[in-house]
């Protein structure tokens, strides 16, 4: 079951908008909350959730997404993703939301999957004390080029690392400013050095590692890039 409160699978395209919202102990296999997906591989399908003012408490799922899941994450290379998302997610808190960490890849409580577009974080708090959660964000673009901008945000506790990675060539930018990220298990941001990264103004404290460049699909490639990675007034 995906879903736990909102199940959308549209043929082409969808928009979610949510505003003055509570998801609380909402469960379910993938998408704690929230599951939005696009059947189809059609290249012109778009998906534009909206989200302002939304808190998930306690929000659990067996496998990913224990808050918000877009998208699917299993059997990429044969059914590939052909949607291109719009994502705003503004001004969210995620307290205590649970997906356990195993050995076996899980993506973040908000797991987003994509072949191209733009996702907007500002004003999002995502906050644990459930030891052994998985990471807190997760984006995956898996075909075109893809920009995300996480700003004015926080991360504490447990495993509240950001995870931005990419199937495709050298496209697309990561940009992470006037954020906080303390007390974070593991990386803090495990990024693809494929993406033009830029960190301005961010905080890392008592994490394992601040930045991690990591690629996680190694054999859909074997090619060269130039790595760009920009890092201005941040505190490790």
């Amino acid at each position: 079951m995906e879903g736990g409160s909102v199940f959308i699978e549209s043929k082409l395209h969808a928009s979610l908008v949510v505003i003055e919202t509570l998801f609380k102990q909402n469960k379910a296999n993938s998408g704690g909350a929230i599951y939005l997906n696009s059947e189809l591989c059609a290249s012109d399908a778009n998906l534009r959730p909206n989200l302002t003012n939304v808190n998930f408490t306690e929000c659990d799922a067996t496998t990913d997404g224990s808050s918000i899941l877009i998208g699917k994450t299993r059997k990429l290379a044969s059914k590939p993703i052909g949607y291109a998302l719009y994502a705003s997610i503004r001004n969210v808190n995620v307290k205590n939301c649970f997906t356990k960490k195993t050995k076996k890849y899980k993506c973040g409580s908000l797991c987003l999957m994509l072949k191209s577009g733009d996702v907007i974080f500002e004003e999002f708090r995502w906050f644990t004390s459930r030891v052994d959660t998985t990471g807190a964000v997760s984006v995956t673009a898996t075909g075109g080029k893809a920009d995300v901008k996480i700003s004015w945000s926080s991360f504490i506790n447990g495993g509240g690392s950001v995870e931005v990675q990419t199937f495709e060539k050298h496209k697309g930018s990561v940009i992470v400013a006037n954020t906080s990220m303390v007390d974070i298990q593991y990386s803090a941001l495990v990024i693809s050095p494929k993406y033009r990264i830029k960190l301005v103004n961010v905080t890392i404290v008592s994490c394992r590692y601040g930045l991690q460049i990591s690629r996680r699909w190694l054999g859909y490639d074997n090619i060269t890039f130039p790595v760009s990675i920009l890092i201005d007034n941040c505190t490790f």
